[in-house]
């Protein structure tokens, strides 16, 4: 009876303790991801002071490719706190269409516009909120941020004037809205996959200078920008600690 006894409390100890493990599991996963990024077409305006009316560029961006690190934090069973860092390859126009004072010129513009974000981001999981445990949970989220901007490599085809641009940083506020599902492959590792509409703000180039036929003009009123709008589908694996 005394060893009956002995063991019955033996376990109890043992699920006690295994309960107080789980309750101190720390609610942490980090996460890396691939991803493909569809820049949507801008207009790019640069201002000369005296001319009133704006050269206008219209663009042609190429879609790029997007590598990502987070870590995440379950704050409840229905919201998770995620820190990301997202690199966006550079995309570049083609063939970027000049109007200069109103009038269609010949020529065209090509440039390469970088993009990297560091973001915070709320995400929802729509499966707890119905007390449902899914093989596939989905989530929706937000996120803020900023944005650092590169603008580089800009080739002038067949045009009179010359927009000259050097590649340093310019950064602005970025914000995310983003639909996922998670999948588990096992208890550690889990599947994540995102699509996400993310403005990353403006990017401008820096010191843009206005040439006429070689002879400096002096710098534009307002540098050549771009509004950073993308659509993105990102694939990333968990870790869950």
């Amino acid at each position: 009876m005394k060893k009956v006894c002995s063991v019955a409390v033996g376990l109890a100890l043992l699920g006690a303790a295994n309960a107080h493990a789980a309750d101190l599991a720390t609610p942490v996963y980090v996460k890396a991801g691939v991803g493909y990024v569809n820049f949507t077409d801008q207009r790019a305006e640069a201002t000369r002071g005296m001319n009133p009316v704006p050269d206008i560029m219209t663009t042609d961006f190429t879609d790029t490719q997007a590598v990502a690190l987070g870590v995440g934090y379950s704050v409840t069973d229905s919201i998770d706190l995620e820190a990301t860092y997202q690199y966006n390859l550079a995309s570049k126009s083609n063939a970027m269409s000049w109007t200069q004072g109103g009038a269609l010129e010949a020529g065209h513009y090509n440039v390469t516009v970088q993009t990297s974000s560091l973001m915070l981001n709320a995400l929802v999981k729509l499966n707890s909120l119905t007390n449902e445990a899914k093989t596939i949970r989905p989530y929706v989220g937000l996120g803020v941020g900023v944005a650092a901007h590169r603008i580089s490599d800009l080739e002038t085809v067949g045009t009179y004037y010359d927009y000259r641009v050097n590649d340093k940083a310019n950064y602005s506020l970025a914000g995310r809205a983003t639909l996922g599902a998670v999948y588990d492959i096992s208890e550690k590792v889990s599947l994540d996959l995102s699509y996400s509409l993310a403005h990353y703000g403006v990017a401008k180039g820096d010191k843009i200078w206005h040439e006429v036929g070689g002879t400096s003009q002096g710098p534009v009123e307002t540098p050549m920008a771009f509004d950073v709008l993308n659509h993105e589908a990102l694939f990333s694996l968990r870790y869950n600690f």
